[in-house]
């Protein structure tokens, strides 16, 4: 049980969940700052070009970002820790949690990857660097990036739970913020753009439907994102050099948007039922 021992400075909880999230990004674009600084700093004593240095930051870019976003989840869970009844609630958060996956998690996560593999067509990618060693450091370096997101939104929502409009008001604030910092933090990649959007604001979503269970995660990375970003060339960073296989045909916004409309719909619909 979570004690809100702000109460006495913020009397609404989604100005707590604003503050908290932007104290996330901020450590993370700090971090992210420092890093950039210090690589530079050191490439510089090197003598080598700026070409060169944007190529090594490129390609670290995964390792990097899930440093920074590592470093920004640990304050927030300090901070948590400060503000909890509990001596380990993010451990605790993990083992206590015995609910099974929403089932409609796996039929979205499946319908979103079968849409894009049917209205891409994938094909062989002619010019990947593809690696097995490569592909797992990928698995390793995706899963962290995205359960620091998991990790920060249940926190914060144990310390202040939200429900009906604000939890939406909670999801729609969370995803601005987090596309915003990123988009304007890694600003030597174009990956963060409506697609990332949408899929933030999916994990954000199945998180709610599984009630803050961490275990959401699970069947959204292994059924879209990680054969997304891994083999068919739709990484964040690196785009399709290590990817075996690229998409033919692009997947534009509007078919991202087409494809929230119907997963909106049909978690509508089903939520309706089961109620």
């Amino acid at each position: 049980m979570m004690v809100k021992r702000l109460d006495r400075f913020f009397d609404h909880n989604l100005l707590t969940h604003f503050l908290l999230y932007g104290l996330f990004f901020f450590v993370l674009w700090f971090v992210h700052m420092g890093v950039i600084s210090l690589i530079t700093f050191f490439h510089l004593q090197l003598s080598h070009s700026f070409a060169i240095i944007d190529n090594w930051i490129t390609d670290q870019a995964w390792m990097i970002a899930v440093i920074c976003k590592l470093c920004a989840s640990f304050v927030v869970i300090k901070c948590v820790s400060i503000w909890s009844s509990s001596r380990r609630p993010f451990v605790d958060s993990l083992i206590e949690d015995s609910r099974p996956i929403d089932p409609l998690i796996w039929v979205v996560s499946l319908f979103l990857f079968a849409f894009c593999l049917i209205l891409g067509s994938p094909v062989v990618n002619e010019f990947s660097q593809f690696s097995f060693w490569g592909m797992i450091s990928s698995f390793l370096l995706i899963g962290t990036f995205y359960s620091c997101d998991v990790v920060v939104i249940n926190m914060v929502e144990q310390i202040y739970p939200t429900k009906g409009t604000m939890r939406l008001s909670r999801t729609v604030l969370y995803c601005l913020m987090n596309f915003l910092f990123l988009k304007n933090t890694f600003v030597y990649t174009k990956g963060f753009d409506f697609p990332y959007l949408f899929s933030i604001l999916l994990l954000v979503s199945f998180i709610s439907i599984g009630q803050r269970s961490w275990k959401s995660l699970i069947p959204y990375l292994g059924l879209y994102i990680f054969p997304l970003y891994i083999f068919l060339g739709e990484d964040l960073f690196w785009n399709s050099e290590y990817s075996p296989f690229v998409f033919s045909r692009p997947i534009e916004s509007v078919h991202y948007l087409i494809m929230l409309l119907a997963t909106s719909i049909y978690l509508y619909y089903k939520q309706r039922r089961s109620a």
